[in-house]
């Protein structure tokens, strides 16, 4: 920040253009990431749902033996 009061009119003209590309490159970058984010999310929430449906069943054939 302290070296943006120190530019010259010219120079901010230069740079602002640099730092607004960079800016949306970020931001498309972080747009991939959340997406991962959120198929991993879906991923675990079926994951975990899948093992308690293993577990419930593997309980069901533990009792139906033992009675």
């Amino acid at each position: 920040m302290d070296k943006i009061s120190l530019m010259s009119l010219e120079q901010l003209e230069h740079q602002l253009p640099l730092a607004q590309n960079s800016l949306e490159a970020v931001e498309l970058e972080l747009e991939a990431l959340m997406a991962l984010r959120d198929a991993n999310i879906i991923r675990v929430a079926a994951m975990t749902a899948r093992l308690a449906t293993l577990q419930q069943e593997e309980e069901g054939t533990k009792l139906s033996r033992i009675g």
